[in-house]
């Protein structure tokens, strides 16, 4: 929790300057949720990735997704 916390005080502080060089502010969401997950390489020989799935995984985003 205190990294998401922390994280969005970084965004915070970087918004500060981003008005001056005419760049748009940031926004951030972030879900956390605690369980088991299967995490590893996913995909085929053309096309993988490293990546997390399962509940937990899925609770989290949706958590993160919330307006």
């Amino acid at each position: 929790m205190n990294t998401v916390l922390e994280m969005h005080k970084a965004v915070d502080r970087l918004n500060l300057t981003l008005p001056a060089r005419d760049y748009p502010l940031l926004t951030m969401r972030a879900g956390l949720c605690t369980g088991k997950v299967i995490v590893g390489d996913a995909g085929s020989n053309e096309f993988h990735d490293y990546t997390a799935v399962g509940d937990s995984v899925n609770t989290a985003a949706r958590v993160g997704n919330r307006q």
